[in-house]
């Protein structure tokens, strides 16, 4: 039974190694890539709009390792309809987390969570009684 606690426990211990030494990896490559996050900012801008089917403006942009995984963090961000007269959503800060496990197993890039702080939604009651919300009746 001793010699069988002991394999057990060398079989944790080399297995926990090896997951700490994936995310040193992880998180030197994630810096590494940093600062070329800029470079992106437009693609990232069009694969966000073409997701949504709206125009997604923000004024800055930063990557975060959190407590989950990956984040991307929006600055100023707003959600513009295709006819580009109207805001449909405007909020001070998004946060999109990428889910770690997925992205390492299948390698697809999948939105686990999105925070947003500071948004504002305009709503407003029309003369005939009606509502109408961000733009739309």
């Amino acid at each position: 039974m001793k010699f069988f606690l002991q394999r057990l426990f060398k079989f944790a211990a080399y297995t926990a190694a090896g997951v700490v030494i994936l995310l040193a990896i992880a998180v030197g490559l994630f810096r590494l890539f940093l600062p070329r996050l800029p470079e992106y900012q437009d693609d990232i801008k069009s694969w966000a709009s073409a997701a949504i089917g709206m125009e997604v403006e923000f004024s800055g942009m930063d990557a975060r390792w959190g407590l989950s995984g990956p984040e991307l963090l929006f600055r100023d961000t707003a959600l513009v309809r295709v006819d580009g007269q109207s805001r449909v959503v405007a909020a001070e800060e998004v946060r999109v987390g990428i889910a770690l496990t997925r992205l390492l197993v299948e390698g697809v890039r999948v939105v686990d969570r999105v925070v947003i702080r500071g948004a504002s939604i305009e709503v407003r009651q029309l003369e005939d009684g009606q509502w109408w919300i961000q733009g739309a009746p």
